[in-house]
């Protein structure tokens, strides 16, 4: 593997280092984004769908 040299290899390196650096980095932003809307809407005291869904059901289900 003579195409294989200590600098090929050590661009490699770098490239998926800098791969990986990118995925942790794009997922905690994903995270820290769904928390921050969460806490933000139990602040506003917003229902999700399962809580709000038994007012609207109530109405029309048959009973």
């Amino acid at each position: 593997m003579s195409w294989l040299t200590p600098d090929l290899i050590e661009i490699l390196i770098s490239i998926i280092k800098a791969v990986v650096i990118l995925l942790v980095v794009v997922t905690c932003g994903a995270f820290m984004s769904f928390g921050e809307r969460r806490l933000l809407g139990l602040f506003q005291n917003r229902y999700g769908q399962t809580v709000s869904a038994g007012a609207v059901r109530s109405s029309w289900w048959p009973t």
